[in-house]
């Protein structure tokens, strides 16, 4: 067989044809009456005692994003992998769905960017890569949608309208934040799609996937899947709904970084998170977190992991406006990309923002966006240059705002505000510029303001001050003998302090106090 193509990082165990075989036998179909949920955890345990100790610290911090796996690749590196990958699809025998993309001259099936997602999913492992790609095409074209997805990507038009349906009803969607790593969050609240086809709950989800799959960081540091297990009985039993989750989780263009499950204490969802346990598969079994309780208390378990869980409904499910208006808004997003990938416009597609970055300034008003990180930063950056800028003449001051926003774009960030359609477009470096100007002023007034009041504040406290507190604390070393005068006095007591003001009273004790404990025999 041939050498597998090892991870740039080090550490990391690529899966063999033993794990693609433990794959297919994962997605069989799970009868949730059978289930024991006391055997899964053991299932579980036993193969978390299989890993080394390097593979499960690596999944742990990537599970609660303190250190991602992923690394930038060389691009040498690149080409070799795919150098690699189609060597492996040769290898392979039946690929029919390939073969037919091959006979269509498909330029989409040969594209770098489309095979890269596979590279990425199976981390660099040509020969998982080339088997998770021909499943990903027979599904799509031989039982999904049909050839034509060979030649170009999902669009929504390909959906049938039962699929739009499902994926309109929001059980579903693409969170608007990133968690605190930077990765996109999927959330599924309830039964996917319920009164449909299963068929069409596995066309909405691919046509999902192929979304969240376009972003590169997204390839890159993988998704967070949010699973709540309270409202998905009926797919937990559904046997055709059970069989497409292992092929889909077998073969998109992606991965998930960490699972969340999240359910109630009650018997019945034990062995439903163990069907879905099982259905998973052990590549993300061990990437798995379960959380049991009320809907806060999941939201504080949650957010622990670093998930924005205030883009999530209070009870978790998909009956809230806002959640809702929010899934629209990104629904109407993936419409505008969609148009601009039929008018085969990289510009336009490239234009369109539906996610910020962490370490992106967004542009407007209102409590969120002074929130996002990116804005934070920004602040922090302009607390520091503050003082120049103070100093600066008004030609001077264009230069320093030039300063932070080559500073913010040094560091990944883009200056991002809301167009009117729902989504986030870059402006131009003119508008950052003056964007920019605009938070050194607020900051200058927001300073001043703060100096007054603290003066004020100052001078207030020392009118509250009566005069004859004020008198003997000036005078206080001239109407008062040395504390060493009045230990050798015989006339000295404790109640002796009583001489003055009671400032001085409470000064003179402290330091008669402190005088004592320094002799030795004080412990006695």
């Amino acid at each position: 067989p041939t050498k597998n193509m090892s991870h740039p990082l080090a550490g990391n165990r690529h899966p063999t044809n033993q794990d693609a075989a433990s794959r297919s036998h994962d997605s069989r179909v799970v009868d949730l009456s059978q289930v024991v949920p006391s055997e899964v955890d053991a299932l579980l345990a036993k193969e978390l005692n299989q890993l080394t100790v390097c593979e499960r610290t690596s999944a742990i911090e990537e599970i609660h994003g303190v250190h991602n796996l992923e690394a930038t690749v060389q691009e040498n590196r690149i080409n070799e992998a795919l150098l690699q990958l189609q060597a492996e699809i040769d290898k392979i025998q039946f690929k029919p769905a390939y073969d037919e993309a091959v006979r269509l001259k498909s330029k989409y099936v040969f594209d770098r960017k489309f095979r890269l997602k596979f590279l990425w999913a199976e981390r660099f492992n040509p020969e998982m890569a080339a088997i998770r790609m021909m499943k990903f095409l027979d599904i799509i074209a031989r039982e999904a949608f049909g050839s034509q997805v060979l030649l170009r990507p999902i669009l929504m038009e390909d959906l049938t309208p039962n699929a739009r349906a499902v994926l309109r009803e929001g059980s579903a969607t693409v969170l608007p934040a990133r968690d605190s790593s930077g990765r996109r969050v999927l959330a599924i609240l309830g039964d996917i799609g319920a009164k449909y086809p299963p068929i069409d709950r596995l066309r909405m989800e691919q046509y999902m996937w192929q979304n969240l799959s376009d972003d590169e960081d997204s390839q890159k540091l993988g998704i967070i899947l949010v699973l709540n297990l309270s409202n998905m009985v009926q797919n937990a039993n559904d046997t055709e709904d059970k069989t497409n989750i292992g092929k889909l989780l077998q073969s998109i263009p992606g991965r998930y970084a960490a699972i969340h499950l999240c359910l109630p204490d009650a018997p019945l969802f034990n062995a439903i998170k163990g069907t879905f346990m099982l259905l998973m598969g052990k590549a993300n079994r061990f990437r798995a977190r379960i959380h049991v309780g009320s809907p806060t208390e999941i939201r504080y378990s949650l957010r622990s992991f670093g998930i924005p869980t205030e883009c999530l409904p209070v009870n978790l499910e998909n009956n809230c406006k806002q959640y809702l208006k929010s899934h629209l808004k990104w629904i109407d997003t993936l419409q505008a990309k969609d148009i601009a990938r039929k008018n085969c416009s990289l510009e336009a597609l490239s234009s369109i923002i539906d996610c910020p970055r962490r370490q992106d300034c967004l542009l407007g008003k209102g409590r969120l966006i002074m929130k996002h990180p990116g804005n934070i930063e920004m602040r922090q950056l302009l607390e520091a240059k503050l003082s120049k800028w103070e100093s600066a003449t008004i030609k001077e001051k264009a230069g320093v705002s030039w300063e932070v926003v080559r500073e913010v774009k040094e560091l990944g960030g883009r200056f991002l505000k809301e167009d009117p359609n729902g989504w986030y477009v870059e402006v131009a470096d003119e508008a950052a510029r003056q964007k920019v100007s605009i938070g050194f002023r607020d900051l200058v007034k927001r300073t001043r303001k703060r100096r007054e009041m603290e003066s004020t504040c100052k001078e207030q406290r020392q009118k509250s001050i009566p005069d004859d507190v004020t008198t003997g604390l000036e005078n206080n070393s001239e109407t008062q003998p040395p504390l060493q005068t009045l230990l050798e006095s015989d006339t000295f007591d404790f109640v002796g302090v009583s001489a003055g003001s009671f400032p001085t009273k409470r000064r003179k004790l402290g330091e008669t106090c402190k005088f004592f404990s320094s002799f030795p025999w004080n412990n006695r």
